[in-house]
């Protein structure tokens, strides 16, 4: 078992989860968007009204499912590899359609993007560990 990678990718979901939620939460609190200093125009070209609901799948996609990812991380537990693809790969998608929507805003974007990344590839790498070990000792 490669320590060091339940501990990159348990570290990197406690810094996606504590983005997230410092995100999610003042769009879920004022989902007008002036909390955060965003624009309800922003969201004329997307399904929504408000920041209500993306605030909410922010919050608890985002943010507390990768906070729950990184405990079994840290705890090296088998589901980790498994749920870093999955948390990889939501916050891919919330990039793309954050995008597609609102098109290019902010730097946030690809570095997101490429952390989604980072998170789906060490899952990927953890997740094939614990079905192929390695004969090494």
């Amino acid at each position: 078992m490669s320590i060091k990678r339940y501990q990159y990718l348990g570290y990197l979901q406690i810094f996606i989860g504590m983005g997230a939620l410092a995100g999610g939460l003042p769009m879920i609190l004022t989902p007008d968007g002036s909390s955060s200093g965003l624009s309800a125009e922003i969201l004329n070209n997307t399904p929504f009204t408000t920041y209500l609901i993306p605030g909410i799948l922010l919050f608890t996609v985002n943010g507390l499912g990768n906070l729950v990812a990184s405990y079994f991380s840290l705890k090296f537990k088998k589901e980790t590899g498994v749920l870093g693809m999955i948390f990889g790969t939501a916050l891919i998608i919330w990039m793309i359609v954050q995008l597609y929507y609102l098109g290019y805003a902010s730097w946030f974007q690809p570095l997101y993007l490429a952390v989604g990344s980072v998170e789906l590839v060490l899952g990927y790498f953890i997740n094939k560990e614990i079905l192929h070990p390695s004969s090494k000792k």
